[in-house]
């Protein structure tokens, strides 16, 4: 019987391997391939000499525009007439409202708009310019000549630039409310802005200067048949065009390809093939990706090998034609299983049965079915109960660690309630009970795993302000959190439990004590840091803590034996590595030149496990 297989397994491989195609398809194999290497080659290097002058040419044209608006920003911040008529309405601010303080405050803004129209010329070659005053006033000189509030989309990006350092600062493409409302219906123009901060001479800041220019003035020439643009600023961020961003595949190339070079790109798991030529503007710092199809320019290769090829190939298939008949009846049986091999799902193992064995005359087919069936009963029934146990083990894992942190935060919010009735403060007695109450609702509730970092946040808010009942106005609290990662999704208790350590441990110093929170986050993923300005940790204690975080990553499947002083960091870090598996932050340090410590966390926007738990 066993040599009968063995025969068997010859003559199948000698009638797909044997025949007298295969030397001549050899041939023409060679042919075609050095064709196609040389001719792609010698075109490819032309359309990349072409593309970079396009390139260029524009990047040139886009660093002209930008550096008009930077000479008439820096020529309105330079205007000691412009500067003296801002100390004047500064100063006029100090008066009680009058019909004389009116009149003096119109013929100050009035001089102000005349002074930026005479820098700007009578050929606007901007056609807005707008200087943002201390009192949060606007004034305009252009589409529109206005003393107003300023809108949201100025006071947003205002709110990134600093006006001690007064550097140059350029915008993304954007909105204007007024101008909108003054050209009309219909009209929804773009702008590019750039922000200068205006110092007197004693480097005092008086005011931001805004000079805006039309996008399409500035892309002008960015839209081409062939060719696509996209611009990015030095942070990776896209601004034109103004679509959702394309993919993070071309921020990675804004950021990490030399300037002045060409990528001939194919992505992967694409079957698209680009030139990307890398360029920047020098003014602005933005990356410019001039983008083209790849294999547009080798189409004329391609159609004469294709034409070439089909030539051959009839004369290969009429000879290969009746070798496929004669190996089709021993293929296909083999073709099938193939199929099923590669489709192979454990979800689906227990999808075949008796009837999917193949109707073939040849034994060894047959039994290679058979057996394949029988494996894949025999891997269902095993990942069946692996998985079983793994999801048991994991969720017993995770309600310990949630049940440890619990009673440590009942502790010492009781304890503190204790010092406050001890003093007698019964007002604000209610109010910690009233945010105890909130604290211990969300800490109880077990349904799920992770929440909103938004919903972490609002805790930790109930919380600081329990503890700024107890101790004041000598414990600061200062939260930056970006709008956008407030629907993160987090594991329960991350920022809480460091919030509550760092009051407990932080506080044994003089006060006033500060604790700050920040967040940021990109397509990567986010990360929160908490500093505050305690004491800080001692060597021995990072150390420890490190030893213990080591021993948590190399052995999985270990429980480390916390104890409720001492199991806050440690309990956090396990956590995070059952979320995250190991793609996650979490460092631990003392604050560099300063007193107190620097936590990080963070992970990835989408957690490597969801965990809910049935109510019970």
């Amino acid at each position: 019987m066993q040599n009968k297989k063995i025969a068997g397994k010859r003559r199948i491989r000698t009638a797909l391997l044997v025949n007298n195609f295969i030397p001549l398809l050899f041939i023409v194999l060679v042919f075609t391939i050095s064709y196609y290497v040389y001719s792609s080659r010698l075109l490819m290097a032309r359309e990349q000499e072409s593309l970079m002058v396009l390139a260029d040419q524009l990047t040139g044209k886009l660093e002209l525009e930008l550096t008009k608006m930077k000479n008439l920003a820096m020529n309105v911040s330079y205007s000691s007439v412009l500067k003296h008529d801002i100390k004047l309405y500064n100063e006029l601010k100090r008066i009680e409202d009058s019909a004389e303080k009116r009149l003096m405050e119109y013929r100050i803004i009035t001089s102000m708009v005349r002074t930026i129209d005479q820098i700007t010329g009578p050929f606007k070659a901007v056609p807005q310019i707008n200087l943002l005053l201390q009192d949060d006033r606007l004034l305009g000189s252009g589409i529109y000549d206005l003393l107003n509030s300023v809108p949201d989309s100025a006071e947003k990006i205002l709110s990134q630039y600093n006006w001690q350092s007064g550097a140059i600062h350029y915008t993304g493409m954007h909105r204007d409310e007024l101008a909108e409302e003054i050209l009309g219906e219909g009209r929804t123009p773009r702008f590019i802005s750039i922000f200068k901060a205006m110092k007197d001479d004693y480097h005092n800041p008086l005011g931001i200067i805004e000079v805006k220019q039309y996008s399409d003035t500035l892309f002008d020439g960015f839209e081409r048949e062939n060719e696509r643009f996209l611009i990015f600023t030095s942070r990776g961020v896209q601004i034109f065009p103004l679509t959702a961003p394309l993919g993070s595949k071309y921020s990675q190339i804004a950021d990490r390809t030399n300037r002045g070079t060409i990528l001939d790109f194919r992505a992967s798991g694409e079957a698209s093939r680009e030139m990307i030529a890398v360029t920047e503007c020098m003014e602005s710092g933005w990356i410019v990706l001039t983008i083209t199809d790849g294999e547009l320019y080798l189409k004329p290769i391609i159609d004469f090998l294709v034409m070439s090829s089909v030539i051959s190939l009839f004369l290969l298939g009429a000879g290969f034609f009746i070798s496929v008949l004669l190996s089709r009846r021993i293929t296909e049986p083999l073709r099938d299983l193939n199929k099923k091999i590669s489709r192979l799902d454990w979800n689906l193992l227990d999808g075949l049965n008796d009837s999917d064995t193949p109707v073939t005359k040849l034994g060894e087919v047959a039994e290679l079915h058979l057996s394949f069936q029988e494996m894949n009963q025999k891997l269902d029934s095993s990942l069946s109960s692996l998985v079983a146990e793994k999801t048991l083990q994991t969720q017993s894992r995770i309600l310990a660690l949630q049940s440890q942190m619990d009673p440590h935060f009942i502790y010492n919010m009781i304890s503190n309630i204790g010092i406050m009735a001890e003093e007698g403060e019964t007002g604000e007695i209610v109010d910690t009970i009233g945010s105890l109450s909130r604290i211990l609702r969300y800490v109880s509730d077990g349904s799920s795993f992770y929440v909103n970092l938004r919903e972490e946040i609002e805790i930790v808010k109930s919380y600081i302000s329990c503890m700024q009942i107890r101790y004041g106005e000598d414990l600061k609290f200062d939260l930056s959190i970006p709008e956008e990662m407030m629907e993160l999704k987090i594991p329960r208790h991350s920022v809480l439990p460091l919030v509550e350590n760092t009051v407990k441990y932080g506080l044994d110093t003089e006060p006033p004590w500060r604790i700050s929170l920040k967040g940021r986050n990109d397509e990567t993923g986010w990360e929160v840091i908490l500093e505050d300005t305690g004491p800080g940790f001692t060597s021995q204690a990072i150390e420890k803590l490190a030893m213990q975080m080591e021993e948590c990553r190399t052995d999985k499947s270990r429980q480390l034996d916390f104890h409720i002083n001492g199991m806050g960091l440690i309990n956090l870090y396990s956590r995070f590595r059952i979320f995250y598996d190991d793609d996650f932050t979490f460092l631990v340090a003392n604050r560099e030149g300063g007193r107190g410590v620097k936590i990080t966390i963070g992970g990835k926007n989408e957690p490597a496990r969801n965990f809910f738990f049935p109510d019970s």
